[in-house]
């Protein structure tokens, strides 16, 4: 929670820049052009081939993204390479229920390379990216083999997680819009062999333009 509240206070600072910006009338820092703030619910039960979902466990992500735009810097305006800070919430729901948290927190960054086609109208992206996981599950009592335990990701702390994502920006009110995005995302440890979790993730959030 109080990673959290640290990632509001950045986006109302954000935000805030962003009205001097406007009245200057000149672009955010020179070559951003959109900052914005998602938030996302996965799991891993929704859509995806059984192979790759968990063999004991439902998992489930909630996740805040901090994100920031830019289509100046590398081949055309179509395409945008995307900074994003992120602070995601993991819970297990496992069979059989063993009473056991199987959850955990991560704090990390993607780059995401986007095209964007038809004026806008929608885009495409892949993404890529390391996090931190700071405290770690416990697992007792589990009698499965170690390449089960899908909730037991993140043993070395890191995190690595990558995926294909596909989005639209809906203008709401002049400079301001509307995200969604759907994005498949693949997270494991990349220090430690492990299955990894497979995640289909609903993204909503608000983009403000310049």
């Amino acid at each position: 929670m109080k990673r959290l509240c640290y990632m509001l206070v950045v986006l109302t600072m954000l935000l805030s820049t962003t009205v001097y910006a406007e009245e200057k009338s000149k672009p955010l820092w020179g070559f951003i052009n959109n900052v914005g703030v998602d938030w996302s619910y996965g799991r891993d039960d929704y859509i995806l081939p059984d192979a790759w979902c968990s063999k004991h466990s439902t998992n489930f992500v909630n996740r805040v993204v901090i994100r920031a735009e830019s289509r100046r810097l590398i081949f055309s305006e179509k395409w945008g390479l995307q900074g994003e800070l992120l602070y995601s919430a993991h819970k297990a729901n496992e069979v059989p229920d063993h009473g056991q948290d199987a959850g955990f927190n991560q704090v990390g960054f993607n780059l995401a390379l986007i095209r964007h086609f038809f004026d806008d109208m929608f885009y495409l992206g892949w993404f890529a990216g390391v996090s931190y996981v700071d405290e770690l599950p416990r697992f007792e009592n589990r009698d499965w083999a170690d390449r089960y335990l899908e909730s037991n990701l993140g043993q070395s702390h890191w995190l690595g997680s990558w995926g294909p994502m596909l989005g639209k920006d809906w203008k709401v009110y002049k400079t301001w819009s509307l995200r969604t995005e759907a994005r498949f995302t693949h997270t494991s440890d990349p220090f430690r062999t492990d299955k990894g979790k497979n995640f289909i993730g609903w993204n909503l959030g608000i983009t403000k333009h310049f």
